[in-house]
Order: structure tokens, then sequence, then C-alpha cells
């Protein structure tokens, strides 16, 4: 299926653009109850990335991998770092290679999946700047009691001090 006639003559940095605007910012749809913060899936961002994608003619794919795993006294700590080419599918000399990396520590053998996971999610919310209204600097999660907590972080001097 070719592009439409509005896209055609587009180079691959103009579609990503074009991509970047349809796509604008999402809001939150989960929530971590055991680390107490609220987040944007990766199927919600994956579905409205993909839709642009295939409106504006570009085909991403990874192209390179590199998987490094630590195992400790807490699980296995998984790093994927992952090259993305980002191509004009009118034009498959016209593309861009993009990195993403993630990092990931679980006890349950799902620490590879849970790695790539998230570092394809954040290749999106990096490469077309999608904000999602879930900041870690304006919370910080900490373990008081034994519980997890979560702390407002004051923006004027950044202090997570409890009392």
């Amino acid at each position: 299926m070719a592009t439409t006639k509005k896209t055609e003559n587009l180079n691959v940095l103009q579609r990503l653009h074009r991509v970047m605007e349809t796509v604008g910012n999402m809001t939150t749809d989960s929530r971590n109850n055991f680390q107490k913060y609220n987040y944007v899936t990766e199927q919600k961002i994956t579905l409205n990335v993909q839709a642009a994608l295939i409106q504006h003619g570009v085909m991403v794919f990874p192209i390179e991998e590199h998987i490094e795993t630590v195992t400790g006294s807490t699980g296995v700590l998984c790093t994927v770092t992952t090259k993305y080419r980002c191509a004009n599918i009118d034009n498959a000399a016209d593309y861009i290679d993009v990195v993403s990396s993630s990092s990931d520590i679980d006890k349950t053998g799902a620490h590879v999946p849970k790695a790539k996971t998230m570092c394809y999610k954040y290749l999106w919310r990096q490469l077309f700047a999608i904000s999602c209204g879930d900041d870690p600097d304006k919370k910080r999660n900490t373990v008081i009691g034994g519980k997890v907590a979560e702390i407002d972080i004051e923006p004027e001097t950044g202090s997570d001090e409890l009392f």
C-alpha cells in the first residue's frame, strides 16, 4: 500500500515529524499498586504510534541488539540496547537509525522480555517526545516502616524530607 499524495514526497525526517504531530501526548492509563505510581502502558503507546507510522509511511524495525545480564542476590539484571531503523516506505535508501536502551531486574526469568518491552516503549517516548504525565521527578517512592510510600518532592528545593 502506497502512502497518500500528502506524504509521498516527504523525506523520513519530515514523515517522523508528522508522526510526532499525530501522536501528541498521552495520559497515564494504568497503575503499579505495589510501587505506587501511574504509568502509560506499552500497548497504548504502540497502538497510537503504529497507526501514525502507517498513516505517514514510516517503517521501524530492529537492526542490531545487545543484551547484557548480571545475576545478583535480588534477581537477574538485564540491560537491552537496540538500534532501530526508521525508513521511508517509498524510498528504502531514506532512513535514520536510532538507539534505545532499558534495564529490568526480575527473579522469575522474565528479565529479557521485560527489558525488551521497556526498550521498545521508551524508543517511542523518546523519538516522538511523548509526554505522559508520569514524571519521576515529581514523586519519589521510598520504603517507610516496611511499606512503599510515595513522597511529593518540593519543586523549589527538590527536597524529599519526610519531616
